[in-house]
């Protein structure tokens, strides 16, 4: 096994510090944790974000007036951007949604999977200085949805969608934001006269990558 070898002199100052050390110790602390607190995201010019998230859901129907039935759901999305100017940035986003319905007592499974690709830009209203910041967004995507069940395929359905967004990032660091936003979502269903609306509330993470 690896093994961590610390100096004499620091164990002693970690195990049995004086009051000068400790002094220094807790400055030391607060000058990180003010660092944290003033520390602003890259979000000028030639700079990267690059963000996403995964969930997992499960969910048990029963009951007299119910179909018993377990249904699950794995959600993934990834985005990229950069950039182009001072506090605007515009890329690409990914989506993949998988979903399985199984009827207790029936053999086979509902499985549904969708696919999306599209393109975003965001505007960041505040300084870039700013540790808290306020942005809007809005993009455009192409969804591709298949579905079948007990293995027959059930066919499958072509969507455009467009979505506008506004929120706050709070900035840890340099590096990383912690990011809520109100989001629209409207889908329209290719070939068919089916438009979908929805509105949601999303927590996500961002990483800014800085220039070299």
């Amino acid at each position: 096994p690896a093994a961590i070898v610390v100096p004499f002199f620091l164990t002693h100052i970690i195990v049995n510090p004086t009051e000068k050390q400790m002094n220094k110790i807790i400055m030391l602390a607060l000058s990180m944790l003010m660092y944290g607190f003033a520390a602003t995201g890259q979000i000028t010019k030639g700079n990267w974000m690059v963000g996403g998230n995964f969930s997992y859901s499960r969910q048990n129907s029963s009951g007299n007036d119910a179909t018993n039935s377990i249904y699950r759901i794995v959600d993934i999305e990834a985005n990229g951007g950069y950039f182009f100017y001072d506090k605007i940035a515009a890329g690409i986003n990914l989506n993949t949604i998988f979903s399985k319905t199984k009827v207790t007592g029936r053999e086979g499974a509902s499985v549904q999977n969708n696919y999306s690709a599209g393109s975003f830009m965001r505007y960041y209203f505040l300084h870039a200085e700013n540790r808290i910041n306020l942005f809007a967004g809005a993009g455009a995507s192409y969804l591709f949805h298949t579905s079948e069940s007990n293995g027959n395929n059930m066919g499958e359905l072509q969507s455009l969608s467009y979505s506008f967004s506004a929120g706050t990032v709070i900035f840890l660091n340099t590096s990383v934001g912690v990011e809520c936003l109100l989001a629209y979502n409207n889908t329209d269903v290719l070939k068919f006269d089916i438009r979908n609306e929805v509105f949601q509330f999303k927590i996500g993470l961002q990483i800014h990558l800085k220039k070299e």
